[in-house]
């Protein structure tokens, strides 16, 4: 569950559950068979005004009289947010950040505001991470949900499994009418405990005794569904390689990649409006009749390469972005970088809220700046005069010109001295790829393809990357 907000929303989900009466997947949940176990700089991402959709504003409660010293306060977590071998937790009092193994690709909050890391299963309260026990089953798990009965369940390679009763059941993906599903890419539950999972081969849902496979006429069909919300209303949307579709009852309705991009966040406020974050075009908003455009990097984001979405019991929006995480505070637009704030990585991979908001944000605070050192060989033999580029991300699949950061929100050039070292000397903290063109319109990395390798750049010390061989 990529979207703990939805959780406040189950009383109203209940009284609204006939809505999806002919969509499937309609008995309770009971329990299955039991199994053991460019050359410029561009400026670091600053709050910018309010975007021209708004978000209503909040009044943050008044602290008491009686308050504890900050100091004295215990750590309250409030917003979860997964990147590449980091989660960062932001709380009451500051920024906490812990190391994982792998890439965070979801998060769910459980009714003790525990977060719930995929894969490796791993549970945080903010203090303390840990492997969640028992060990679930399947291996690596892509995707998290807990249903309204506090369930936590999990999406492998080939299944589900769900921690009841402090044992874990397994689910084999039901078979379809078509491609048989494989992967789990997201899972989330209704009102009722119907969990609904995004696969690479269409929307499914599982009502604890049956598969539905929905597949058929005005659905996605068969195509890999990238991610999936259950909104207030029950109703399902999934965004896929065609735009984005919503099932309401047993009737779709579809929205193209025109209107939406390739959307990879989806949420709903308390108005009811939906709020789709797409890889290129920012967050757009669908107000029940038409969807326009909410906010991108001209009106407040780091980047229009939205990863993830949540909103807060406060109302605030919360975007995860490839260069950082950004939040409307009720009037401006504030970013949150590894540069400027305890953020663990600005590659926001998962993003998700406790129950306890924060009852005010943090300020950005200035700039840190680290540097980069290297070298680059052809044949094991120094080249002088060889452009080099750090980016925040390389996009593996464009072709460079002159400049591989062109498409990224951030990028630096340079060139090698007579003995084929460079050097970049202020750079913002932050997590970036490095780039050589070792032969001209021939650029590399250290692995000498252009793969998504990337160094940490720290305030105040000197990163060493690998030597950029260019031979083939």
């Amino acid at each position: 569950m990529r979207h703990a907000a939805r959780v406040a929303w189950r009383a109203l989900g209940l009284i609204l559950v006939g809505i999806l009466a002919g969509a499937g997947c309609g008995a309770p949940w009971s329990r299955p068979e039991e199994i053991s176990l460019q050359a410029r700089e561009p400026s670091v991402a600053s709050p910018t005004a309010t975007a021209s959709l708004r978000l209503a504003p909040f009044r943050a409660p008044s602290p008491s009289p009686d308050e504890p010293a900050p100091e004295t306060v215990a750590f309250m977590p409030s917003v979860w947010a997964g990147g590449e071998g980091s989660l960062t937790v932001l709380g009451n009092t500051g920024w906490r950040v812990f190391g994982v193994p792998d890439i965070v690709r979801d998060i769910a909050v459980d009714r003790e505001g525990n977060a719930i890391l995929a894969p490796g299963l791993r549970i945080c309260d903010g203090r303390l991470l840990r492997d969640l026990l028992p060990r679930a089953p399947g291996g690596e798990q892509d995707a998290v949900t807990i249903d309204p009965a506090g369930r936590i369940w999990v999406g492998y390679y080939r299944g589900l499994a769900v921690l009841d009763g402090g044992r874990w059941v397994t689910i084999p993906l039901g078979k379809a009418d078509g491609p048989t599903p494989t992967m789990v890419r997201d899972l989330a539950s209704d009102s009722r405990g119907v969990i609904w999972v995004a696969t690479d081969a269409g929307v499914a849902c599982y009502d604890g005794q049956t598969w539905h496979h929905h597949t058929g006429a005005g659905s996605p069909g068969h195509t890999v569904i990238d991610c999936l919300l259950v909104d207030p209303l029950d109703r399902v949307w999934v965004g896929h390689a065609r735009g984005l579709s919503v099932l309401q009852g047993s009737a779709w309705r579809h929205f193209p990649l025109e209107t939406v991009g390739f959307v990879r966040g989806l949420a709903a406020d308390a108005g009811g409006r939906i709020l789709a974050g797409s890889l290129y075009h920012g967050v757009s908003v669908f107000d029940g009749t038409s969807w326009s455009a909410y906010v991108d990097t001209d009106t407040g984001l780091p980047s229009d390469r939205v990863t993830a979405l949540a909103l807060d019991s406060l109302g605030r929006i919360w975007v995860g972005t490839r260069f950082g995480l950004a939040v409307h505070d009720g009037e401006r637009w504030l970013t949150y970088q590894e540069a400027t704030s305890g953020l663990g990585d600005n590659q926001v991979s998962a993003l998700a809220v406790g129950p306890a908001a924060l009852p005010s944000l943090p300020e950005p605070g200035p700039v840190r700046y680290g540097r980069l050192v290297g070298r680059v060989t052809l044949h094991r033999r120094p080249v002088a005069g060889a452009a080099v580029a750090l980016c925040s991300e390389l996009s593996l699949a464009q072709g460079f010109d002159e400049n591989p950061c062109e498409n990224a929100p951030f990028g630096l050039l340079t060139t090698t001295a007579a003995d084929g070292t460079f050097a970049f000397d202020r750079v913002p903290a932050g997590h970036y790829t490095v780039a050589a063109e070792v032969e001209p319109g021939r650029w590399v990395t250290h692995t000498r393809v252009l793969a998504a390798v990337r160094y940490r750049v720290t305030a105040g010390e000197t990163t060493s990357v690998e030597t950029i061989e260019g031979a083939q």
